[in-house]
């Protein structure tokens, strides 16, 4: 009977690295392979692929790649079409890698709606009661993670591990916040979605990139009208066209707003509507506008949160947000000549 291998190569890092020679990308698999067979010491003379080709030709086994680079092939690896019984399951932030790549089925993963996201996540706490007593909680936690599979997983298996309300409550309060810190991309298991966000964001001509980093200046989960949104790109001229009319800039905007909701940096939810997935956006709001310094467009979209800015931050602002924010006074003279941008609305007038 043949037996059967479960090979995951996750979190190698190099896989989606251009910067990296295909050599080491190669090295590193091989050696990822020979270590999970037990196999670390046959490589010789031969070469390590032909001692993984042998090995896995007549056994029945699954391949997992987190990730590829287009500069190899499976051949390279000692994956050969003649292993029969095996399979290779490629896992692509950008899909434009595979476009000269044979396979058998694309597989498009969407992102989990709220009733299967908690689902995951309660399959993953593996403890009902826990559960139970912080139902709340967890579906507040699950909400901010905008239902990719891979940042519940990671998050729920950190919350399984530590148990008590205070966590819960810190991880929370922690999730809610506009911009995330280092660790807490780390802790969420964000690399992936952090690297296909780069990816998207990378195929974008400079001023499409101000665009959607515009788009990210409205609160989480706003629907934003789609005609008030081109208004404002044609306002801060973001928009080609060579006819200053709202009529072209619509044309234009409809363009731009086509490639971004191809590239899943933005979605549909109404018509007319628009809206920005919640991670997408936190990672918007960490990348700096382009030609501009860190700290130029402030967003305090949170009630709970202070949404007052400090003098030097009104003065380096170019964009201000404070939508929705419970604000009834702002600053009498503020210095902030260079800003362009001031989001007030649904504050109390």
């Amino acid at each position: 009977m043949r037996s059967c291998h479960g090979i995951g190569l996750r979190h190698l890092g190099l896989l989606s690295d251009s910067s990296v020679q295909a050599r080491d990308i190669i090295t590193a698999i091989e050696e990822k392979i020979l270590q999970h067979l037990d196999l670390n010491e046959q490589s010789g003379p031969s070469g390590k692929k032909v001692v993984i080709s042998r090995a896995l030709r007549e056994k029945s086994y699954l391949l997992h790649l987190d990730g590829f680079s287009s500069s190899i092939e499976l051949e390279d690896i000692g994956i050969f079409e003649e292993h029969e019984h095996g399979k290779v399951i490629i896992e692509a932030k950008d899909p434009y890698l595979l476009r000269n790549f044979p396979f058998d089925k694309a597989i498009k993963l969407e992102r989990l709606p709220p009733q299967d996201s908690r689902k995951l996540f309660d399959k993953i706490i593996d403890d009902e009661t826990l559960c139970e007593q912080n139902t709340v909680l967890a579906d507040l936690i699950v909400k901010e993670l905008g239902g990719l599979p891979a940042v519940i997983t990671s998050v729920a298996g950190q919350l399984k591990i530590n148990k008590r309300v205070q966590y819960w409550e810190g991880m929370i309060q922690r999730l809610k916040a506009d911009i995330w810190d280092n660790n807490l991309l780390e802790l969420a298991g964000l690399a992936g979605a952090k690297l296909a966000f780069d990816t998207a964001y990378s195929k974008l001509k400079e001023n499409d990139r101000k665009c959607i980093l515009y788009a990210a200046l409205f609160p989480k989960e706003f629907t934003i009208p789609i005609d008030i949104l081109v208004e404002y790109w044609k306002a801060e001229e973001f928009l080609w066209c060579p006819i200053p009319t709202f009529s072209h800039a619509q044309i234009e905007g409809a363009c731009v707003l086509k490639q971004l909701i191809e590239l899943n940096l933005l979605e549909k939810c109404f018509d007319h509507h628009v809206k920005m997935p919640i991670i997408s956006r936190r990672l918007a709001l960490e990348t700096p506008f382009p030609g501009e310094k860190n700290a130029t467009s402030f967003v305090r979209s949170d009630p709970e949160i202070d949404g007052h800015l400090k003098d030097e931050e009104w003065e380096m602002a170019r964009r201000v947000s404070l939508i929705r924010n419970q604000l009834e006074e702002l600053p009498v003279s503020p210095r902030c000549e260079g800003m362009s941008t001031l989001f007030l609305q649904l504050n109390p007038t």
